[in-house]
């Protein structure tokens, strides 16, 4: 949604789809077993780089309206539900 508004220069929309998406990330992150990543666990610390990574692509995203960060960061997401 966010780059169909980038693309129609709603900036607004834009602003709200990408902070949306961000807290879903967040929600993501804060899910993690926190026991698991204080033990190491390796699935659990490369979601949370993962998780990380991806909010900060879509907070770039939003500040600098380039789409690229939203297409990675649906590719990198996407293909976890594969």
């Amino acid at each position: 949604k966010a780059l169909l508004q980038m693309e129609r220069k709603d900036l607004e929309g834009k602003g709200k789809s990408l902070i949306k998406a961000q807290d879903i990330v967040l929600e993501l992150l804060c899910a993690l077993d926190h026991n698991l990543l204080s033990e190491g666990n390796d699935l659990a610390t490369n979601l949370q780089r993962l998780y990380l990574y991806a909010y900060r692509r879509l907070v770039h995203a939003n500040i600098h309206l380039e789409p690229k960060p939203v297409e990675e960061v649906i590719l990198l997401l996407g293909n976890l539900l594969k």
